[in-house]
């Protein structure tokens, strides 16, 4: 059996239907029950029985859902032997595979996102977006979320390659274009991944597309570092392949993303000190994480010069 097989039976016997069903039938059946013994001429003798009858049915259901408890947690340690195989593959995939795929490839690669998920990705993003502080964006590649996060001062967009960063600059005027910060890291190697980007100044930190293609080591090293760099009440947003959902299991069998589970992202996150604001896992869309870290944010700038900051108008083909 496969580790996506698994975690989908896995799934299955999470679902909140079963105890919900479970607990349904049993509140029809004490209003049946009321309903018998509360009836005229009902015999008191027999009343016991039901009664009696009754609270069998409710135990038989408790060591039901213990049952279905106790095989949940023997799912949940095979899950555990077995998914060392796939952090494995994971780390060779993109040792060997992703740290070479060409700018072309990797800028032209899309997650499954509905529009709605769009939408309230980009509602956070701009809830979060303020002139008063820095702001960070990892791969901003051709889609639009950057230009959401203008106001953000300065803007530090952050890749492992010039030609990764240069369809974002080109959205932008000139004007524009000298205010934002272009970083090209390197992750290959040990040592500070962020290292040279300022510490504890960030208020908001936003990758799409990004941790999705980066093993779980890899993720908790990036998260290590922004933790030191993001600034007290600052924020991060991330989308992440959902290895605890039995699709995401399925796409890192299939070596299109790497194997990261969000329990796993989120216990290392806290243990760090970052608080989750909030989890989105849909099977049908790209799952994300807000966190942030402890405090309140604050700036000693008093004013910024307002002007509205426009994407470079696209040229009519003629």
């Amino acid at each position: 059996m496969k580790l996506s097989e698994l975690v989908r039976y896995l799934n299955y016997l999470d679902q909140d239907t079963l105890p919900a069903s479970l607990a349904e039938t049993l509140n029809q059946s004490q209003k049946l029950l009321s309903s018998i013994v509360e009836q005229p001429g009902a015999f008191p003798s027999y009343n016991f029985d039901l009664e009696s009858d009754f609270s069998k049915i409710q135990d038989s259901v408790a060591q039901f859902l213990g049952t279905v408890d106790s095989v949940k947690q023997q799912v949940r340690d095979l899950i555990a032997e077995r998914e060392f195989e796939l952090y494995s593959q994971s780390q060779h995939l993109y040792e060997d595979e992703m740290i070479y795929e060409t700018a072309e490839y990797i800028l032209n690669r899309k997650l499954s996102i509905s529009d709605q998920q769009i939408h309230e990705i980009e509602a956070t993003v701009l809830r979060r977006t303020d002139w008063r502080w820095p702001g960070l964006i990892f791969r901003p590649g051709k889609e639009k979320f950057i230009e959401s996060l203008v106001p953000l001062d300065p803007l530090y967009i952050v890749d492992q390659s010039m030609d990764l960063l240069q369809p974002a600059i080109s959205k932008f005027e000139p004007a524009y274009q000298r205010r934002l910060r272009p970083y090209v890291i390197d992750d290959r190697e040990p040592g500070n991944i962020l290292g040279k980007l300022p510490d504890n100044q960030f208020g908001f930190v936003f990758a799409n597309a990004f941790f999705n293609f980066k093993p779980l080591d890899l993720i908790y090293r990036y998260l290590d570092e922004l933790y030191n760099k993001i600034r007290p009440g600052g924020f991060l947003l991330f989308t992440y392949n959902e290895c605890d959902l039995w699709q995401g299991v399925d796409i890192a069998e299939r070596s299109f993303m790497c194997y990261t589970p969000g329990h796993r992202i989120r216990s290392h996150a806290e243990a760090l000190g970052f608080v989750v604001e909030k989890n989105v896992t849909d099977p049908a869309n790209a799952a994300w994480f807000e966190f942030s870290k402890p405090g309140e944010l604050d700036s000693i700038r008093g004013g910024q010069s307002l002007a509205k900051i426009m994407p470079k108008p696209v040229a009519e083909s003629k």
